[in-house]
């Protein structure tokens, strides 16, 4: 007998069973690894392209492989550092999970306050640790080429110097990533509104003209194939349409977070001062 369903009326002996449950627990496993090999990939793919736009930022060149070459490690460090504060986070609520579940304690109303409470001070906690450490403590790790604690270190003084300052940049950042978010939600709406369109009426024309009706489509894996890839280049074009925007309120949002930090100390300036020429341009000032 081989591993599958086996037949009506008909139960394996124990080892086959045991045999089964290997198998599939096996490929469960090897899932779980390539998801998180994916995952870990990509993380630190995108904590090294952070680095190279700051790096890029400060030079005031385009470039790619030499900074992501020497941004690496700063990048590991910082994916290391933001792996620990999401255990950080998640450890104290699923320890307050774990201990309601086995504690016999009457829950009431001043538990559950308590308890949410807790959770939405760790969940804040979080956030400032981490937008602090994404928008001030990363452009201090390139000015200073240093890791995130020793960032952490030279950017605390500054901090803890300007507390109001940084209290009222938060809430304008909030308030002006509220408005761009809006205003990105409206413009995705209207490119992928048409690009969708486009695409389906492609897709009806496939569907009806070329194979006749829908269930000639569906009995069809040549069709699925064909409706498949138009939904992923129609996603793709929809995407690539808006990746200007993105990259333009990136850029914006960034250029506004690293003023704000040079604003409260002059040595962590990323980007060079700049002057205004006879002719009305800005060129960068050299010290």
């Amino acid at each position: 007998m081989t591993a599958g369903v086996p037949p009506t009326g008909e139960v394996p002996p124990p080892s086959e069973l045991f045999e089964m449950a290997g198998a599939e627990l096996g490929i469960l496993v090897a899932i779980g690894l390539l998801a998180f090999a994916i995952v870990l990939v990509l993380g630190l793919l995108t904590e090294t392209l952070r680095f190279v736009f700051y790096d890029d930022l400060q030079t005031d060149t385009v470039r790619l492989i030499e900074p992501a070459k020497r941004r690496f490690g700063q990048a590991t460090r910082l994916y290391v550092f933001k792996f620990g504060l999401g255990l950080l986070t998640v450890g104290p609520l699923a320890g307050l999970v774990v201990f309601f579940a086995v504690a016999d304690i009457p829950v009431g109303p001043l538990v559950f306050v308590a308890a949410g409470l807790l959770v939405i001070g760790v969940m804040l906690l979080s956030t400032i640790v981490s937008r602090i450490t994404g928008e001030f403590v990363v452009p201090t790790m390139v000015i200073t080429d240093s890791g995130v604690l020793d960032g952490w270190r030279r950017f605390w003084p500054v901090f803890r110097g300007q507390l109001s300052q940084f209290g009222v940049y938060l809430v304008v950042h909030f308030l002006l990533l509220l408005a761009v978010g809006i205003a990105r939600a409206i413009l995705s709406v209207l490119v992928y509104g048409i690009v969708l369109t486009i695409g389906g009426v492609i897709a009806l024309v496939i569907v009806f003209g070329v194979f006749g009706s829908v269930s000639a489509v569906t009995a069809s894996p040549a069709a699925l194939l064909v409706l498949g890839l138009l939904a992923l280049v129609t996603l793709l074009i929809g995407w690539v349409l808006l990746l200007p925007v993105q990259i333009a309120v990136l850029t914006y949002v960034t250029n506004y977070e690293v003023a704000m930090l040079a604003a409260c100390d002059e040595e962590l300036r990323l980007r060079p001062a700049t002057t205004t020429d006879a002719d009305g341009g800005e060129s960068a000032v050299v010290e």
